[in-house]
């Protein structure tokens, strides 16, 4: 008899046909089994369920209730999402990973929210004495909200300070009430040789210079934080949106926006079930190394946990020039040197009838250069003039016509190494003191000034983040045009205006890691567009270990970078590199529910169900906007030459 062969690909069961008609890829009765639908040689194959297995009845902590869990076949581990009970005054809840080789049970994440305490110290200046003993303490953490009662507040007797997450009530006998609102934990110091915690908390908002001090030792008080994970089984009995892609775990839980975690990461910062995560972030590339580099570690947060990631709200700012002078101290005057040696055209002949010739060091001969004073700023790779024109070399300054031209190739702290690129024709100076026999020539040198940048575009720039899971954000604000045109000039027979051609040289690109830049960025896309293209490219990537990353941008804040930001980089070419993919072209935001019922995973994408998404104009706020109208007069300036230094905006 023929051997009958079927697939179950489609995975769908048909009641309405006989079992002798059934379409291939269809079934007509099933139980225990399941499909595979992984990408091997069996996919399509109905294999038997494998039997239940009974686990050990601890997989919620500390009590409390299993929301929700995940079984990841590919690492053969479980996950359990708990909201735990309150256990020795801390409350908590867990993301903890059951594994099946061994049955341990490892904490994933754990989100310490409220932690009781008792005063064992007054307060003193503002400073809470905490034992590093309790391993409660050490879940402690800034910007926590302090409530219960300080007795004897300020040292006042009868004086009471009751705090809430929203206000700080202030008593004192025979005076009325004051709310100075609540009061934060600021920052926490360890000290180990003492073994205490140094707790520093003052007021959230209120506007008097004063710390808390008072208390008497037994006053119970509770640290509250808002809740990262958000468990509540009261609202919300079952997670059922949970989907593993690679080592990321996503879920979504209809109460909060969705979340996300590195596991391998999330369990790295989580050595126990009694401590609060730690968020870990390492320099980009360096995950996989032997050795890699710690950016930052804090406390985790909601906001390094959730799927949508911010983005920059700034754009970067430009500096514009349409000269060097731009780069700092780019020229200067030489100690006395040779660029050319005597020659002597019949060494056999006596030295009275010697005959000598200057010849000229040929093209890529090395020199070392030194300097009478502090070397100019020359940069590995820079094309450098010199002359010997004595207006300049008694009058220093930039030039654009020399007799050699080097290129930098080494820089040291007294000594410039260069290499002769070209000679002027006919021009080999040669000169030595009488009585010494050394070179007596001094020469001007200076940065070889460029073709203007951009010359006929009109491009803006903007930045991007990237995250350390491999998510980049949406673009910031793009800048202003980087261009400064040169002086007014109209051609009346073919109507152009023929001094709109870019004489921008020289292009600083700032602030774009601005003050708050999210901890888990690890780095910046500078990025390009032209005025008349929808293309975006990048101009360059940087990450925490580059030097341009922690150059200071704006020092003092102002509009609209309201703190000290870093970010700076030099642009002194047209150099663009790869363009951005289309897909990320039109995407001025992460179009992320503010809640979801359910999610899936289709095609290593993320699908939401039952959402809810955008937010409310709040009538009691109305938006104001106003309207500038700014005005240039040009008049002054239509016959003059171009001004050379720092460009002002452009009006474009």
């Amino acid at each position: 008899m023929p051997e009958l062969k079927h697939n179950f690909i489609k995975g769908r069961m048909n009641l309405d046909l006989d079992e002798r008609l059934v379409p291939d890829g269809e079934y007509r009765r099933a139980m225990n089994i399941e499909v595979d639908t992984s990408e091997g040689s069996n996919v399509g194959t109905v294999q038997s369920v494998m039997r239940n297995t009974s686990l050990p009845t601890n997989l919620a902590p500390d009590g409390g209730v299993v929301l929700g869990s995940y079984a990841d076949g590919r690492t053969n581990r479980i996950y359990y999402f708990v909201e735990c009970e309150e256990s020795l005054g801390v409350k908590k809840d867990l993301i903890v990973e059951y594994f099946d080789g061994n049955g341990s049970l490892a904490p994933v994440v754990v989100d310490i929210y409220s932690i009781d305490f008792t005063l064992q110290n007054t307060i003193s200046n503002g400073v809470i004495i905490a034992p590093i003993a309790d391993i409660n303490n050490a879940s402690i953490r800034d910007d926590m909200v302090l409530t219960g009662v300080i007795n004897d507040v300020f040292g006042v007797s009868g004086g009471v300070l009751t705090l809430s997450e929203n206000d700080g009530i202030l008593d004192f006998p025979g005076l009325a009430s004051q709310n100075i609102g609540p009061i934060i934990v600021d920052h926490v110091v360890e000290d180990t040789v003492l073994g205490i915690y140094e707790i520093h908390i003052r007021p959230k908002s209120y506007g008097g210079p004063f710390t808390i001090s008072g208390g008497i030792v037994g006053d119970n008080l509770t640290f509250v934080s808002k809740r990262m994970l958000n468990f509540k089984s009261s609202k919300n009995p079952f997670i059922t949106g949970i989907n593993i892609i690679d080592d990321l775990l996503f879920w979504t839980d209809n109460i909060s926006e969705p979340k996300k975690v590195n596991i391998k990461l999330a369990k790295e910062g989580t050595p126990s079930l009694g401590v609060h995560s730690i968020f870990k972030v390492y320099a980009s590339g360096t995950t996989t190394t032997l050795s890699p580099i710690l950016q930052s570690e804090k406390f985790m947060k909601e906001e390094h946990i959730t799927v949508v990631k911010k983005a920059p709200l700034t754009p970067p700012s430009l500096e514009m020039y349409n000269d060097i002078n731009a780069r700092g101290v780019v020229f200067g005057v030489t100690n006395p040197l040779n660029f050319s040696e005597l020659v002597i055209d019949n060494p056999a002949a006596t030295p009275a009838n010697q005959i000598t010739t200057i010849v000229p060091f040929a093209n890529g001969t090395t020199v070392d250069i030194t300097f009478p004073a502090d070397m100019p700023e020359f940069l590995i790779g820079d094309i450098l003039l010199i002359t010997d024109d004595d207006t300049i070399i008694n009058n220093p300054r930039i030039f654009t016509e020399g007799e050699i031209r080097v290129l930098v190739i080494a820089v040291g702290t007294t000594t410039l190494t260069v290499k002769i690129l070209s000679f002027a024709n006919n021009f080999f100076p040669y000169s030595v003191d009488a009585v010494t026999g050394l070179p007596d020539d001094r020469w001007a040198i200076c940065l070889e000034q460029s073709k203007s940048l951009f010359e006929f575009k009109f491009p803006r720039f903007a930045y991007r983040y990237k995250y350390q899971d491999g998510e980049y954000s949406a673009f910031s604000p793009f800048s202003e045009v980087a261009f400064l045109p040169g002086h007014f000039n109209y051609d009346a027979k073919n109507a152009y205006n023929l001094g709109m051609v870019n004489q921008l040289r020289f292009l600083k690109i700032l602030d774009f890691v601005p003050d708050g830049i999210p901890k888990g960025v690890v780095e910046v896309d500078i990025l390009y567009k032209e005025s008349n293209s929808p293309n975006v490219y990048t101009v360059k990537t940087l990450n925490h270990t580059d030097s341009e990353w922690h150059t200071f941008g704006h020092t003092t804040p102002q509009t609209p970078w309201t703190g000290i930001t870093k970010g700076a980089i030099q642009l002194e070419s047209e150099v663009i590199y790869a363009t951005v993919p289309s897909n990320q072209l039109l995407r001025p935001w992460d179009n992320v529910p503010i809640k979801a019922k359910a999610q899936e995973l289709s095609a290593n994408r993320i699908i939401y169900g039952n959402y809810v998404e955008g937010y409310d104009l709040n009538p009691n706020s109305p938006i104001t906007i106003d309207t500038v109208i700014k005005s240039m007069d040009l008049s002054n300036d239509i016959l003059t030459e171009l001004d050379v230094g720092k460009g002002g905006p452009s009006i474009k």
